[in-house]
């Protein structure tokens, strides 16, 4: 028999035709996969099994899509209750979400009857399958531009917003574990400071990244620097507990006030 290394070769991903039909296809393949990694899942907690995810990482196991179709899926999925986030990192910092299946709520879908074109009849699927059937309005650069332009941030930290693409550019230039390290001392300092920012991807790159450098040239976190300034005094030695005035940047590295050069971003 002759083989061809588009076809079976490699574990395939297998999703039943009518959970596709009443749910959508991308959202059904990313269930059932959910489901596939719970199988085998040691990680218990309010008494459901739970797996763990970067959108980075489940793009390894969707890689014909884009990290913005993956959040779509897994955030649709969310919305409709089919599927439940949680987090239960050990870092308070670690944003990286949990999923599990909420089974009653795939139990109503496995019972919603059809309509004539087999679609769910009385559930918000119906309208985002219908939606399938419209023509894609055509586009030009000017337009493509302009929707660049307009999207939305996504709240990676507590006090921090960016666009996806600029979250990936990071990723790309920095690698994802620096990039979650920079996220967290921009986190830390706003959140303590009460800084705020016009665009917190420029401020990252204005002086997140060589803070980040400076740490890690220094082999450790957590650090109060030594160029902090001659009237402070290192609180570790006094043996008194380290507050926000002291550092900011808790797990990745600390520094103070004039360790920052103020610029014009900076609104207080």
């Amino acid at each position: 028999m002759r083989k061809n290394r588009l076809l079976l070769d490699e574990q395939p991903l297998i999703i039943l035709p009518e959970l596709a039909r009443k749910i959508g296809l991308n959202e059904a393949i990313v269930l059932q996969q959910i489901n596939y990694w719970l199988a085998d899942s040691k990680h218990i907690y309010e008494g459901r099994k739970w797996v763990y995810n970067s959108y980075t990482e489940w793009q390894k196991q969707f890689p014909f899509w884009s990290i913005n179709t993956i959040r779509r899926a897994i955030s649709k999925l969310e919305k409709s209750g089919l599927v439940i986030s949680g987090n239960f990192n050990k870092m308070k910092l670690d944003n990286t979400k949990w999923y599990t299946i909420n089974h009653d709520e795939v139990d109503k879908v496995d019972t919603e009857p059809l309509n004539q074109d087999g679609q769910p009849t009385c559930s918000n699927w119906a309208d985002e399958n219908t939606r399938l059937d419209k023509p894609i309005p055509e586009t030009s650069p000017k337009t493509s531009s302009n929707s660049n332009n307009v999207l939305p941030k996504i709240k990676f930290a507590e006090f921090v917003k960016m666009k996806e693409t600029e979250y990936q550019k990071l990723v790309t230039e920095y690698g994802e574990e620096r990039t979650k390290k920079m996220v967290a001392i921009l986190d830390n300092y706003k959140g303590s400071k009460g800084v705020t920012y016009k665009d917190d991807y420029r401020a990252i790159l204005s002086w997140v990244v060589k803070r980040l450098k400076e740490d890690e040239e220094r082999g450790k976190y957590g650090a109060v620097f030594p160029n902090a300034g001659k009237n402070k005094t290192n609180v570790a030695k006094e043996g008194r507990r380290k507050t926000a005035e002291d550092y900011t940047s808790g797990e990745f590295g600390g520094f103070f006030d004039d360790d920052l050069p103020l610029g014009d971003e900076q609104v207080f």
